[in-house]
């Protein structure tokens, strides 16, 4: 028997527009979530209850995103930081980093992605490999 990805859908392929609707409906779900559910013990006396460290390749999200952990949580330390995500010395400098102020790393989560509104057929072998290296890699 074979196992489906419960993102997948038996109909025509979505969109740009359909796929970033889902996008958009997915975070509103889980920002209700995280403003209604409260905080699980599993994470008490955990590094990650009490400082986050963000990385993002492009840092213009990132103060907003600062701004708005803060506001939920405002016991959280938010440390943010422009990196590659695909790039493992930056990755295990954050790791480092957050060793040496927090004295241990309890738990690290990767997403990071990219993808591109072009076609397969449409894409040139640079930016497929592009899109490889960051997704693989992240």
């Amino acid at each position: 028997m074979v196992q489906r990805s419960p993102n997948t859908t038996d109909g025509p392929k979505l969109n740009a527009t359909e796929q970033y609707q889902r996008t958009i409906t997915r975070i509103a779900q889980i920002q209700s979530h995280m403003e209604n559910a409260p905080r699980s013990q599993r994470l008490k006396d955990k590094t990650c209850a009490r400082h986050l460290y963000l990385l993002d390749f492009c840092p213009d999200h990132l103060p907003e995103l600062e701004s708005t952990i803060q506001q939920l949580y405002p016991d959280v330390k938010v440390t943010t930081i422009q990196a590659d995500a695909a790039d493992e010395a930056a990755i295990a400098a954050v790791c480092k980093r957050a060793i040496d102020e927090e004295g241990r790393l309890d738990v690290f989560f990767a997403n990071a992605g990219i993808l591109s509104s072009k076609a397969l057929p449409d894409l040139t072998a640079e930016a497929f490999m592009e899109s490889m290296r960051v997704n693989s890699l992240s």
